[in-house]
């Protein structure tokens, strides 16, 4: 069946000498992949557009629902990006965005507002002129809404830390705990937690890099033991050398 949606590319590998496979999010369908022509004769029309990550696609192919991958018939560009691939740390963050919704909604069933919500935070990123260095944490915590596996906030008293395995606080008098967030980590979590979901205003919440990046990694931590088969994400490493 002739199937037309938009898409977002999350990844993608070289398949032999003229193909390759693209792991894309669709609005209609959830995530997909496909099989993307590579030759010197359709980079325009193929490649081109699918290729490049975070990349918002129209997708024209035949649906075979038997088939894990499907054949790209045609694919133009939606959104063009203009600022993202000329950024160092929009780079950086768009990669970090790419590698964490791959493992994060894989096995995500299809949802329009899901979709509408990552496009909204790419084209944030790519037309912000002052950079967002908090923009990845409040992606993270919102896509973590979605799926339903985000910290209730509700039994948080100051000074609480977080266990990261049963994904509570604890107060300061709780007994130490294996792989739990200091308080201040908890505290961060727990604001950025209760910010108005799905939107990526972070309101006066202050960070610095440090405590930017120990809340990412509570977040990936948090995401490795209560997502399926998430790894550790080596985008992240990139990340922790941004924005002062």
């Amino acid at each position: 069946m002739l199937t037309v949606t938009q898409a977002i590319v999350l990844a993608k590998v070289k398949y032999g000498e003229r193909k390759l496979i693209v792991s894309a999010y669709t609005k209609e369908y959830g995530m997909m992949s496909f099989a993307v022509n590579n030759s010197a004769r359709s980079a325009s029309t193929h490649a081109g557009g699918a290729a490049q990550l975070m990349n918002i696609v129209e997708v024209e192919f035949n649906l075979q629902g038997n088939k894990q991958i499907q054949q790209i018939r045609n694919v133009h560009v939606v959104t063009p990006l203009h600022n993202i691939r000329h950024d160092p740390a929009k780079i950086a963050q768009t990669l970090f965005i790419a590698d964490f919704t791959l493992h994060a909604i894989r096995h995500e069933q299809t949802g329009s507002g899901l979709f509408d919500y990552i496009t909204q935070t790419v084209r944030q990123l790519d037309n912000s002129p002052v950079p967002l260095p908090d923009l990845h944490i409040r992606y993270v915590v919102n896509i973590l809404r979605y799926i339903g596996i985000l910290p209730n906030t509700d039994n948080y008293t100051a000074g609480a830390t977080f266990d990261i395995d049963n994904s509570s606080f604890l107060t300061s008098f709780s007994p130490c705990q294996p792989h739990t967030a200091d308080a201040d980590t908890a505290r961060l979590l727990m604001l950025f937690c209760n910010l108005p979901p799905y939107t990526n205003d972070c309101g006066n919440i202050a960070t610095t890099r440090t405590g930017r990046n120990l809340l990412t990694r509570l977040l990936l931590d948090y995401s490795m033991a209560h997502i399926p088969n998430f790894p550790r994400l080596q985008s992240f490493d990139i990340l922790c050398q941004l924005f002062d």
